[in-house]
């Protein structure tokens, strides 16, 4: 399974997103992108340069889709969910969602499908009986908290913000094209060229721990586009 990955379109300096849920009709990222061996042709401030946007295994593919149906039926408790060897770890970010980590299995099942019904639910008022049975699909999610985890909110608002410094002139010559995040977790900012001026931005305002950079030369005549 390809990797769903949010994006953000911008054509003729206009920018118009699109909001598309990780478990129905996706977008998915292709690129022709610098290899994985290939020496950055510039300082990287610390930013981590990656061949292509992480994929779903087709094996985790039903239980990302579930880890992912709850987070954006809860954004502010829970972090996007990432593939980790052959499970798919939710990260929990709210302290309710926290909490669950010390509830029974059958709980924190029952509770997951609550989140599920969502958009814009809280954590700590699910209703089971009105949302989805994601029953045996939960059965690969592990729920972690990392110590830095960022919720689907706060991590899409980075997205945004990272595609549209991108989008000012003063960083035109890096040619942004793409944004979004894929299944590590991690927020993809597709370039035709990394320049010193954009990874230094990037870096003074938003750190190194949540952006991954894929270089594709290909990209830089192509059409803007951010999750």
């Amino acid at each position: 399974m390809k990797n769903p990955i949010q994006r953000r379109r911008a054509a003729r300096r206009t920018l118009a997103s699109a909001f598309t849920t990780l478990t129905a009709a996706s977008a998915f990222v292709a690129t022709t992108a610098l290899p994985a061996n290939a020496t950055p042709p510039v300082d990287t401030h610390g930013l981590t340069i990656v061949h292509a946007a992480a994929d779903v295994p087709g094996s985790l593919a039903d239980a990302y889709a579930a880890a992912a149906t709850v987070a954006m039926g809860a954004p502010d408790d829970f972090g996007y969910p990432s593939i980790d060897g052959n499970a798919v770890d939710l990260p929990t970010v709210s302290p309710a969602a926290v909490a669950l980590q010390t509830s029974p299995p059958d709980v924190v099942k029952a509770t997951l499908n609550g989140y599920a019904k969502g958009p814009a639910k809280k954590a700590g008022d699910p209703t089971p009986d009105k949302a989805p049975n994601l029953g045996s699909l939960l059965d690969h999610v592990v729920l972690t908290h990392p110590a830095h985890g960022k919720s689907v909110a706060r991590l899409q608002e980075i997205g945004n913000q990272v595609f549209d410094l991108g989008q000012l002139p003063a960083f035109a010559d890096a040619a942004v094209t793409e944004s979004g995040i894929d299944a590590s977790g991690h927020i993809i900012l597709t370039v035709g060229r990394l320049t010193d001026n954009l990874a230094a931005g990037i870096v003074a305002r938003f750190g190194t721990d949540d952006i991954r950079i894929v270089i594709d030369p290909s990209s830089a005549s192509t059409l803007a586009t951010r999750g």
